[in-house]
């Protein structure tokens, strides 16, 4: 029969450590966020894919020693498998 899926994926986003990197980083998941809000792959034969969603706010999540930031947002895209 057929089923609902989801497809999980994150993105990741390094910065070099100055004023304002952080703050840029944010702005630009933002952007991305927004632009995947309207993205939905093509169908294929044996799936019809939704919307791709959020599932985690972007966030810094890890700092090297040298000042590089790291930041992560995570999201999904749900499909239903045809029969």
């Amino acid at each position: 029969g057929s089923f609902i899926g989801e497809i999980p994926f994150a993105v990741y986003l390094r910065t070099v450590h100055s004023p304002g990197d952080g703050l840029e980083a944010l702005e630009w998941f933002e952007k991305l966020t927004r632009y995947l809000g309207t993205f939905a792959p093509s169908p294929d034969a044996d799936r019809v894919y939704g919307l791709c969603e959020p599932t985690a706010l972007p966030a810094k999540s890890s700092v090297e020693p040298d000042g590089t930031e790291e930041y992560r947002a995570s999201y999904t895209v749900r499909y239903r498998q045809r029969a």
